[in-house]
């Protein structure tokens, strides 16, 4: 069996085992907030939230606006250039099967009432 050296000492705060000290009383400790971060009271409840200060609400909200109206705006675009191009796609592949000698008629593998 290994026992552990002599010289060993418990951390910082942690009584040694047969110690009887009186414990110090805990006070609360409430972390620093940053310069960033202001507190708003809300009343009734007596609670204090933190809220971030006025830049980074805006920032982030611009963010949100920006990313909503690219995919907006993009989703939009390309819904017409598929309303182009599919017509366009549809013609060259008729042209190509009349050069083969094939029948344009009716492409194999197509699904009867398929709107397309």
């Amino acid at each position: 069996m290994i026992a552990p050296p002599e010289g060993l000492t418990p951390p910082v705060g942690v009584p040694r085992e047969g110690d009887e000290s009186p414990k110090e009383e805990k006070k609360e400790v409430t972390p620093p907030q940053p310069p960033e971060v202001t507190k708003i009271n809300i009343p009734f409840i007596n609670h204090e939230l933190p809220v971030p200060k006025e830049e980074i609400v805006v920032a982030a909200g611009m963010t949100a606006v920006v990313s909503v109206v690219a995919t907006l705006t993009a989703t939009s675009m390309f819904n017409q250039v598929l309303k182009i191009m599919k017509p366009l796609v549809k013609q060259i592949i008729t042209r190509v099967q009349k050069k083969l000698g094939r029948k344009t008629e009716e492409c194999p593998g197509e699904i009867e009432g398929r709107d397309g």
